[in-house]
């Protein structure tokens, strides 16, 4: 009774199979796992120990799991890891499995944070381990289920003569129509036939009348599993043969264990003998007794091929690039073989694992190479057993769609006229046109007729909507149609998403069409889900997310499970449930037409000169629809300045930037842009810079054509007026100015009668304003100013000093008027003033006007 507790006990602590996964935290280390110190059994050599299990080492979380579903004894498989840290996929690491019978390897990346085997379960219960980069091993224990029942039994052997009708009787176990089954003879032809309770298959053998063994296998394909059944007809052939054995003599045959006669020998000593002859027999023996008692015994071989029968069966229809063989072998005679294993080779004459899947039955995988997918029609596998070859041609699965082709004609339309011819292809790994059912086609812009015409989707495309963006987005979808029979594949993915956890399924029949009404179950870490396909096959639900941040999924249907890992975070994109299987993108140009249309345009408008200031230039091409041409070669040119031409902008214009010459002068320029079939001009016209002000100095003569007549220098300021609107003060502005000029007279005092020279030097100061215009680059003003004259004073008597002194003339007043030619920011001008000033009485010995007429010129700077 211990034992039996400690036993179940060590059943617990294995864990689960591998539906049931194994899993690792920080630091944890499973049960039955190899941990530090302990001798690992199996896989490190005798007397060996693990070395102390690192702290990074402890950290990975691992998910040990079969995603093809569960492990059956015998068949090939795949056992896949998914190692995360902190609930991301670990990028990079060296992963080991090892099973209960040695090493299996190192595993393979299969996608981030996933590692992969191959694995061949056996029998009996077997124990699988992994660890990651040599650290601590976790175990789990794998129990293969038995190889699935399929829905035919085996045919019992039968004996047949020659000519006579053969039909194998295969008992069925559970309904299957006879489309589901393929049949496969060993030689001649055959023919099914399905009622409730069996499968007749009914063989032409070849017209050979020799004795030999018919082999015939039969794929039921409408069920994953279902495997390969066969049966055997051992074809019995009747042998003559004329014997001269003398006169009155008697003859027996014996063949194996089977004896026939007597055979009389006729009056002349002959005798015609015939006997049965089974398969693998190669000799027969002949007794001969004549009148007088003498026996005589002769031995006599018979012709007889004893190499083994070869059958093979493809199971793996479906599947574009590959398929598995499973291959009968049996003896002459019809015993099943038990020596030597059959060599098989592929398509490119590369040796293939051979695998035993029963007494007398093997099973191949092959498969095409990529570069020979599109181009070969079938796969080709070359078997050899003993004196026995067969060559087995397995059609590839050509019904299935492989890609959408899509064309159209011509390849580029023009804005003028935006139609074209649209085709769409669904297409086999050949080449070769299928039906377009399921097919569509779209154009984002632009409008699409569609039809079938000879097999294909063929559309008149409008894009007149198109022609404003340059192109068209033309997509071909095509969506698999509706399937049928049982289950083959089930498409499974799984991601955390906000609240819990999402999975997707896709049930696929055998050639790969979605199954609608499909139940699909599992469990996310024990918390379960269900779906039913919808009509693309596609079914999802959401579970509460378990606690942890690696988790298992499963998926199942009657007769199909997968699993797969999901991380706490990423990778982890669903497949979108409404995309198309199959899809093709055609971008289709959209040219210029013909130039109908040319727009110029500058700006600024007018162009300040002088500033540095410089013209941009856009040209618009526009054909008969209003659309840009963007193909047509422009030159652009003016009459003076220059002109750097850029590229295209994204609206199909050209641009270009107008500099006008140094020093140019206000006026205008005639910009043109020339196409091949047109030509546009516009004026540009180029004023100056807007004048605030100006600081000028000038120099002239002044005189009052009497005592006065003197140079005159003056420093002149304008300025805008401020609180004036800008109309007035571009016209009116402010005026200040300092000049100097002298004076000299001569005169005789009336009392002394001295000679009197006296000279004086003028300062007038005027503010003032001035109203000036200005056109291109004149300039034109006239103003007013009120004056104040500071003076100086001397007076010499007969050639000796006398009097000096200065004072302030009254005020008076001062017009002008003028004009200025203007280069850059700079003006010449040319000004005449009259100064209306008058000397002070008694001041000096005269009195009167001590203003005047002056005529000045000089330069002044602009700001």
């Amino acid at each position: 009774m211990g034992a039996l507790l400690v036993w179940m006990a060590c059943l617990l602590l294995a864990g689960p199979a591998l539906a049931g996964p194994a899993s690792v935290g920080p630091g944890s280390v499973e049960p039955g796992s190899v941990g530090p110190g302990s001798v690992e059994p199996g896989s490190v050599g005798p007397g060996s120990v693990d070395p102390p299990l690192p702290d990074e080492a402890a950290s990975p979380n691992i998910k040990l799991y079969f995603p093809e579903g569960e492990p059956v004894a015998g068949v090939p498989t795949e056992v896949e890891a998914a190692v995360a840290l902190d609930g991301r996929p670990r990028e990079q690491g060296v992963l080991e499995l090892a099973s209960g019978t040695g090493v299996v390897g190192l595993g393979a990346p299969a996608g981030m944070g996933r590692w992969r085997w191959p694995y061949t379960p056996g029998d009996a219960k077997d124990t699988l381990r992994v660890r990651v980069d040599g650290g601590q091993w976790t175990s789990t224990a794998v129990e293969p289920a038995a190889v699935p029942k399929g829905r035919l039994g085996p045919a019992p052997a039968i004996e047949v003569a020659v000519g006579e009708p053969l039909v194998l009787h295969f008992p069925l176990l559970s309904l299957v129509s006879a489309s589901e089954l393929v049949v496969r003879s060993s030689e001649g032809s055959a023919a099914i036939e399905v009622d409730t309770r069996e499968v007749r298959v009914t063989v032409t053998p070849s017209p050979d009348r020799g004795a030999r063994v018919v082999a015939v296998g039969i794929a039921d394909r409408g069920q994953p599993g279902g495997g390969v059944v066969f049966g055997i007809a051992r074809l019995r052939a009747r042998q003559s043969a004329v014997l001269n054995v003398g006169v009155g003599s008697t003859v027996h045959i014996k063949v194996g264990r089977r004896s026939y006669g007597p055979f009389e020998a006729d009056a002349s000593g002959v005798a015609h003998v015939s006997f049965d002859v089974l398969p693998g027999e190669t000799r027969f023996d002949i007794s001969a007794a004549d009148d007088l008692g003498n026996t005589q015994h002769v031995p006599s071989p018979l012709p007889a091929n004893l190499a083994p029968i070869l059958v093979g069966v493809d199971v793996a229809a479906g599947r574009l690039a590959g398929a598995r063989l499973t291959l009968g072998v049996w003896s002459a005679s019809g015993a099943v073989w038990g020596r030597e294993v059959p060599v098989c080779r592929g398509p490119i004459g590369e040796a293939l694992v051979v695998r035993s899947y029963g007494a007398g039955v093997w099973q191949v995988d092959a498969a095409l190479p990529p570069e020979s997918l599109a181009s070969a029609f079938d796969l080709r596998l070359d078997c050899a057993v003993a004196e026995s070859a067969a060559r087995f041609r397995i059609p590839l699965a050509a019904v299935a769609p492989s890609r959408v082709e899509l064309r159209a004609y011509p390849d580029a339309v023009s804005s003028d006229y935006p139609v074209a011819q649209v085709q769409a292809l669904v297409v086999d790994p050949h080449g070769d046109r299928l039906p377009p059912d399921g097919l569509t086609l779209y154009a984002v812009s632009g409008r699409l007729d569609s039809q079938v015409v000879d097999g294909a989707l063929r559309a008149d495309y409008r894009g007149d909507a198109a022609v404003p963006f340059g192109k068209d987005t033309i997509r071909a979808e095509w969506r698999a149609p509706p399937g049928s029979g049982a289950v083959w594949t089930l498409d499974f993915r799984g991601a955390a998403v906000s609240g819990g956890i999402e999975v997707r399924a896709r049930a696929l029949d055998l050639r790969g069409r979605p199954l609608a009404n499909v139940l699909i179950r599992g469990d996310v870490e024990g918390e379960r889900w269900a779906t039913t396909t919808g009509a693309n096959g596609w079914g999802s639900a959401v579970v509460a997310r378990p606690p942890g941040s690696l988790w298992l999924a499963r998926a199942e249907t009657s007769n199909v499970s997968r699993a797969t890992a999901i991380f706490a975070a990423g990778p982890g994109a669903l497949p979108d449930l409404q995309s198309p299987d199959l899809q093709a993108t055609l971008i289709l140009p959209i040219q210029s037409g013909r130039v109908r249309r040319v727009q110029l345009d500058v700006s600024p408008r007018p162009l300040i000169i002088g500033t540095g200031e410089v013209g941009r230039i856009t040209v618009r091409m526009l054909d008969s629809v209003g659309a840009p041409v963007r193909d047509e070669l422009v030159t652009i040119t003016a009459t003076s300045g220059t002109i750097v031409q850029g590229g295209a902008r994204p609206d199909g214009s050209i641009e270009a930037v107008y500099t006008p010459t140094p020093g140019a002068l206000a006026g205008s320029v005639t910009i043109t842009a020339a196409t091949l079939s047109s030509t546009v001009d516009t004026e540009l016209e180029l004023v100056p810079r807007p004048v605030v002000g100006s600081l000028g100095l000038d120099a002239g003569w002044l005189s009052n054509f009497g005592s006065i007549s003197s140079p005159a220098l003056s420093v002149v300021l304008e300025n805008r007026l401020p609180l004036l609107p800008d109309t007035v003060s571009n016209l009116v502005r402010g005026r200040l100015s300092v000049s100097t000029y002298a004076m000299k007279s001569e005169l005789v005092d009336r009392v002394s009668l001295v000679k009197v020279e006296v000279s004086s030097r003028f300062v007038p100061l005027t503010l003032g304003v001035v109203a000036e215009s200005r056109t291109g680059n004149r300039t034109i003003g006239v103003g007013v100013s009120g004056v104040l004259a500071p003076y100086s004073l001397s007076a010499d008597f007969d050639g000796s000093s006398g009097i000096v002194g200065a004072g302030l003339a009254p005020p008076g007043l001062q017009l002008h008027a003028g004009g200025a030619i203007r280069r850059g920011i700079s003006e010449f001008y040319a000004e005449g003033r009259y100064l209306f000033l008058n000397a002070p009485n008694g001041v000096v010995s005269f009195e009167g006007s001590v203003g005047g007429v002056s005529l000045s010129a000089g330069y002044r700077v602009l700001y």
